[in-house]
């Protein structure tokens, strides 16, 4: 009898509810969009369900229009045009 298991790891971002009050253009999507405070995690699936996060989140942004998580580093330092 053969047991088939399926495991692997996924980044899940869960937005929050606050927005940045500028618009700028996401490296992503190229559209001017609103970020909103995200983190980002680790979790270990089975059969592509997480099951257990992996380490500690990230916190960062999100783009409200495609969902990409950005580092607070890299909005910070300049590396998104302000709208």
């Amino acid at each position: 009898m053969m047991l088939f298991v399926i495991a692997g790891t996924r980044e899940i971002i869960r937005a929050g509810g606050t927005h940045s009050s500028q618009v700028r253009h996401c490296p992503q999507c190229g559209q001017p969009m609103r970020f909103r405070d995200a983190t980002r995690r680790t979790y270990l699936t089975l059969f592509f369900i997480p099951i257990l996060p992996l380490g500690a989140g990230r916190d960062g942004l999100a783009c409200d229009g495609c969902n990409t998580w950005i580092a607070p580093e890299a909005y910070r330092l300049g590396g998104m045009e302000t709208v």
